[in-house]
């Protein structure tokens, strides 16, 4: 039983825990650890970390990995976990800055001005701190790292005084890491905070994985306990998992399962025929909640029909990135400029997303087989836009 971690519950999917092997993410892990050894050596950082990418790609995972190599290899550097739950205003992000680092805040204080949403915190020794001061405080006693989970969900004020206090806190040597991490949204709720700056910080898409990052996310937590796969079988799994980071960890748990009850030390075909009922289960729960909020949409306006037509456009190209103002021109040409609008509501739910590459700016598929599943339900209900 490697780490007193019993075998059924090697794979815990959807709890946003860390996986029992984190494959892949080789890049962001290294700028992470890079800005971290920049912090503890007493130099400023240049630019904030964004991650952002559909759900289900193991954001959250990959945070709570990063702030637990800092916790085992850093102590002296004080991490801070928060959501948007946490800080739903300016005053309560400033109370909960003051609050993390052991600061006693008499009272939060806050007014308008022409520039930015002012907010200030009265410490119980008197000082009278604003959010770049109170930063700048936190910095002088350690280093300091803030991680944001859910980051989409911040309110523009929020992210507003956030985004500019970590700026001026770098820029004038403050030892701190802001790392914002949220889906393809994100991007619209940092040009909604007015920080137009924003974008020249370190940004991070996080995508599926390779095949082979996929095989390892799935291999290495079984041969821990002297369990193998046949040949070409952990491709095969990697492959109907369609290398999506969720599925990946369904798989591991129902073969997990299955080993745990019925024994055996080797995943060949037939324990992958006999677990992939259950999978699949899963996997129609997922798509179900899915398209309900495709039916719904944003405020009750249904993004069903613009949906089914993105997917139709995707189904033509093999579910290949499409270059963005190609698939906006059809879109425009096919549904009319209004539906623009909610090609921009599918990006921030992650049934398509943005993803820069040499050659330009592309939307790609957020879960392929979510657009084969919305394409079978649209036409059972005749639903869609003619192309």
């Amino acid at each position: 039983m490697p780490d007193g971690t019993p075998l059924e519950e090697l794979f815990l999917p959807g709890t946003g825990v860390i996986p029992p092997h984190l494959a892949g993410r080789h890049r962001e892990q290294d700028y992470f650890n890079r800005c971290l050894r920049t912090l503890v050596q007493g130099r400023q950082l240049a630019q904030d970390m964004i991650v952002y990418g559909p759900r289900g790609n193991g954001k959250t995972a990959l945070l709570r990995s990063l702030q637990k190599n800092i916790r085992r290899e850093n102590p002296g550097v004080s991490s801070v976990w928060m959501t948007p739950d946490d800080i739903p205003t300016p005053q309560a992000l400033l109370a909960e800055i003051a609050a993390t680092g052991g600061l006693k805040v008499k009272k939060v204080a806050s007014g308008i001005d022409l520039k930015l949403f002012n907010v200030s915190v009265e410490l119980e020794d008197g000082h009278v701190l604003n959010a770049t001061q109170l930063i700048q405080k936190r910095c002088t006693q350690t280093p300091f790292v803030l991680i944001i989970d859910e980051a989409h969900m911040l309110e523009p004020k929020v992210a507003q005084v956030l985004l500019n206090a970590s700026q001026k806190v770098r820029g004038g040597g403050g030892a701190f890491f802001l790392v914002l991490a949220g889906t393809p949204g994100l991007e619209m709720a940092l040009n909604q905070a007015d920080a137009s700056f924003w974008d020249r910080n370190a940004l991070f898409p996080l995508g599926r994985l390779t095949v082979e990052e996929s095989m390892e996310a799935l291999v290495e937590p079984l041969d821990r306990f002297d369990i193998s796969f046949a040949d070409g079988v952990a491709a095969d799994v990697a492959m109907r998992a369609q290398c999506y980071p969720y599925f990946i960890q369904l798989w591991g748990r129902e073969i997990a399962t299955h080993l745990h009850t019925h024994g055996g030390q080797c995943v060949g075909e037939t324990l992958t025929r006999t677990v992939e009922p259950e999978v699949d289960w899963r996997r129609r729960q997922l798509y179900r909640k899915r398209y309900k909020e495709l039916e719904e949409g944003k405020r009750g306006a249904g993004l069903l029909s613009v949906a089914v037509t993105v997917t139709t456009a995707f189904g033509r190209v093999g579910n290949q990135a499409i270059p963005v103002e190609t698939l906006k021109e059809q879109i425009r040409s096919m549904t009319g400029p209004e539906y623009l609008t909610d090609l921009e509501e599918l990006v921030r739910v992650g049934f398509i997303w943005e993803v820069q590459k040499p050659n330009g700016f592309f939307y790609e598929v957020g879960i392929p087989s979510l657009m084969s599943y919305v394409a079978d339900q649209s036409q059972k209900q005749n639903v869609g836009i003619e192309m």
